[in-house]
C-alpha cells in the first residue's frame, strides 16, 4: 500500500488556507488494520500488546517517532521491536473524502495512549508560514508539511502535500569506505560523508542531508542521517 508522499513547497505559491504541521524526523508507517507496515510494504515487528490496542477496520497514516533529532534512535527501536518509548503520530486516515473529512474521522477514533494525532493548523498567509517555520526550527525541528484541506488521499507523490525545509535530504548508495569516511553516490554525484559508529556496507542505502549545492555542483556540508535498512 503506497502512502501519499510530499513534493517540495513552491515558494511562489500562496499558502493561505493550507493545513500546516511539523515535518517529523521519524519512520513513516501505515497501520493497515492488523499490522504496521513501511511505505514500501515491509512489516514492522510491533509487540503483540501494541497490535492488540490498535483499532481494527481502519487504515491510518503516520510516523513512528521518539522526538526531534532522534531519527537513528527511532530506526533502531523500530527495527528491534522496542516500542516502549515510541509514539505513532497519526496525520491522516486512508479513506474517501477530503483531508478535512479524514481529520474529523481521526478525532472520532478511540486511540491507545501511544498514538497521538499530529496537530495541523490553517495557515493565514506567507507571514504566518514564516512564523510557524521559525518556531519549529528554533525548537529543533526540521521543517513543515503543508496539505491542501480539500485534497483526497493519493497513493503517490502529490502536489497536494508539500514539504518545506531549508536543508535538503536524499537517498544515496554507499560505494566504499576510507577509514571512518563513507564514500557514496547520490543523484549521480560521488561524495564523501563522515560515518558514525559501525559503517554501512557497500551497496547499502543511506539518507544524507545537505545545504544545497556548491558552484561546482557538489553537495554542501553533507551529513549522514541514517541507514535505510528499515523499509
Amino acid at each position: 500500500m503506497k502512502p501519499m508522499l510530499a513534493q517540495d513547497w513552491d515558494f511562489t505559491a500562496d499558502p493561505t488556507g493550507w493545513l500546516v504541521s511539523e515535518k517529523l524526523d521519524g519512520v513513516r508507517a501505515i497501520w493497515d488494520g492488523s499490522r504496521f507496515i513501511s511505505r514500501n510494504g515491509r512489516e514492522f515487528p510491533a509487540p503483540a500488546h501494541v497490535i492488540a490496542a490498535m483499532p481494527s477496520g481502519v487504515i491510518l497514516d503516520g510516523e513512528l517517532w521518539l522526538g526531534r533529532g532522534r531519527f537513528q534512535e527511532t530506526v533502531s527501536a523500530v527495527r528491534r521491536g522496542d516500542w516502549s518509548s515510541l509514539r505513532f503520530m497519526v496525520f491522516d486516515a486512508i479513506r474517501p473524502g477530503s483531508l478535512l473529512d479524514r481529520i474529523a474521522f481521526l478525532g472520532c477514533l478511540s486511540l491507545p495512549l501511544f498514538c497521538e494525532i499530529l496537530p495541523q493548523q490553517i495557515c493565514a498567509g506567507e507571514d504566518d508560514l514564516d512564523r510557524l517555520e521559525s518556531e519549529i526550527l528554533e525548537a529543533g525541528g526540521e521543517g513543515l508539511v503543508l496539505r491542501n484541506p480539500a485534497s483526497v488521499y493519493e497513493h503517490r507523490r502529490s502536489r497536494e502535500m508539500r514539504k518545506l525545509k531549508r536543508f535538503c535530504a536524499s537517498e544515496a548508495t554507499v560505494t566504499g569506505h576510507d577509514g571512518s569516511t563513507i564514500l557514496a553516490e547520490m543523484m549521480g554525484v560521488p561524495f564523501r560523508v563522515a560515518g558514525r559508529g559501525e559503517l554501512p556496507e557497500v551497496g547499502a542505502e543511506i539518507t544524507v542531508s545537505f545545504f544545497g549545492l556548491t558552484d561546482d555542483g557538489m553537495f554542501r556540508h553533507p551529513s549522514l542521517v541514517g541507514v535505510r535498512d528499515y523499509e
